[in-house]
């Protein structure tokens, strides 16, 4: 089953983009979580 979601307990989501998720590591931290997934409008 492919991953479609990414959750961190614990973790404040900050944002998404097309392959990127951003979540709030403490204070002045963020952790930048990256996957292979394309959209219906990428040329490969």
């Amino acid at each position: 089953m492919p991953l479609t979601h990414e959750e961190f307990a614990g973790l404040t989501h900050l944002g998404s983009g097309k392959v990127r998720e951003l979540f709030a590591v403490g204070d002045d931290a963020v952790l930048l979580v990256a996957s292979d997934r394309i959209s219906a409008f990428d040329v490969v």
